[in-house]
């Protein structure tokens, strides 16, 4: 007999479960590049493993990411506008939908224990995160900077990154394949993903 699952009242408006999960994507993203000195380039806790081709990526990075920043409304608005039919057809509405944000939490709530761990130190008072669905979010962007305390918290820091940006692959895939011109926030995602999984790999090292 096969599993019934009760969706929550909010997957009935599956839109807006699109645009809140897309718009914290993107403050995800903001987070990372605004902290990236702190997550990535602290020499008392890197030190052999800091590479000035890293700081080189992540400053060519950071100037890449304003003109992507700027789609956010475009993106979050053309979500809104979707149809059920077009939802239905990719796959981003019910039980798939709930599959691909559940997932996608999942791997986020990873990140936001490390971050939580006794290992790492935060400075501020807001979240280091912002909160995903429901509903969709109008807080403002991140202001909380950290610093981790020893090279395990920012291996453990790193590899959250990626996966949790990895996790978003499904959904904005199945988004970006009827909502034209926002493949750079993909791509801009994946580049940040994947180099925070090779600044991991060098601290493990």
């Amino acid at each position: 007999m096969p599993l019934e699952f009760e969706l929550p009242d909010y997957f009935e408006r599956p839109e807006l479960v699109l645009a809140s999960f897309t718009a914290t994507v993107y403050e995800d993203l903001d987070s990372v590049v605004e902290m990236r000195e702190a997550l990535f380039l602290d020499r008392d806790v890197i030190g052999d493993v800091f590479d000035e081709n890293l700081v080189a990526a992540l400053e060519a990075i950071a100037e890449a990411w304003g003109p992507v920043a700027d789609t956010r409304d475009s993106f979050v608005e053309s979500l809104l506008a979707a149809t059920p039919e077009v939802l239905s057809f990719y796959g981003l509405i019910g039980l798939e939908l709930r599959a691909k944000i559940i997932g996608w939490e999942y791997a986020r709530g990873r990140l936001e224990a490390a971050l939580d761990s006794p290992n790492v130190e935060t400075v501020g008072s807001d979240h280091l995160l912002p909160q995903p669905v429901p509903p969709v979010r109008t807080a403002g962007r991140l202001r909380r900077l950290l610093r981790a305390i020893n090279r395990p918290a920012v291996r453990r820091v790193a590899r959250g990154v990626e996966r949790s940006l990895g996790a978003a692959d499904v959904a904005l895939g199945s988004a970006v394949k009827f909502i034209p011109h926002h493949e750079k926030l993909v791509e801009m995602k994946e580049l940040l993903e994947n180099l925070a999984g090779t600044f991991a790999d060098q601290a493990e090292g």
